[in-house]
């Protein structure tokens, strides 16, 4: 016996609702029109909950990915050297953007040994002459001046170069550090160590972070 197409669309979209919501089968057969309004009706309310969910979903990536593009940037404008090697510590290692037409500028870090040691000597490609100097008290004027024989290092004891302070001294430089840039910087050791850095140029407000 062969059933009428359209009896036969009807009788498998109420075995399709009946398997979705059981509530159906409990019921009074519904009019096929009752049927076809609650499908559709769930449909949408499905379709509504697919759209709302992808949505919340693209937002929480959209948040996450600023977060990190964010964090990327402040780790890259504040990251400074920081290198261990052959029992040294190098760290927060950076230049000083030329200011102005000025065509001297200063490199500065911490370092730590674990033996007594010393800094004899720095150099670098970016300018003709490369000193290890100090800032002193001259009847209340503030001057620079080269160390001479260099900067001591106690063991296990962090040795600051810092402006104000002691200081690499970049002195007549090829052309301007513009911060952003990096620049080879040689440290030569008493014990015969030769570290190599290179390290990042950053303005003159970002010297301190």
């Amino acid at each position: 016996m062969r059933f009428p197409t359209n009896t036969l669309a009807i009788a498998n979209l109420y075995a399709l609702l009946s398997a979705i919501n059981p509530l159906f089968l409990a019921d009074h057969l519904r009019s096929p029109k009752t049927i076809f309004l609650q499908c559709v009706s769930q449909e949408i309310i499905m379709h509504k909950l697919f759209t709302g969910l992808c949505v919340a979903l693209l937002s929480i990536h959209s948040v996450a990915m600023d977060k990190d593009r964010h964090k990327s940037h402040h780790h890259q404008s504040n990251s400074f050297v920081t290198v261990e090697v052959d029992g040294l510590v190098l760290s927060k290692f950076r230049a000083r953007a030329s200011i102005g037409q000025m065509k001297n500028s200063g490199a500065y870090g911490e370092i730590q040994s674990n033996t007594n040691d010393r800094l004899i000597q720095a150099s670098s490609s970016v300018a003709a002459v490369v000193e290890l100097h100090e800032h002193i008290n001259d009847d209340g004027i503030m001057r620079m001046r080269k160390v001479k024989g260099g900067l001591a290092l106690e063991a296990n004891q962090s040795m600051i170069m810092k402006p104000g302070g002691y200081h690499i001294m970049l002195i007549s430089l090829h052309k301007p550090l513009k911060a952003g840039d990096t620049m080879d910087l040689s440290l030569k050791f008493g014990s015969g160590k030769l570290i190599k850095l290179s390290i990042p140029v950053v303005s003159v407000n970002k010297m301190h972070h």
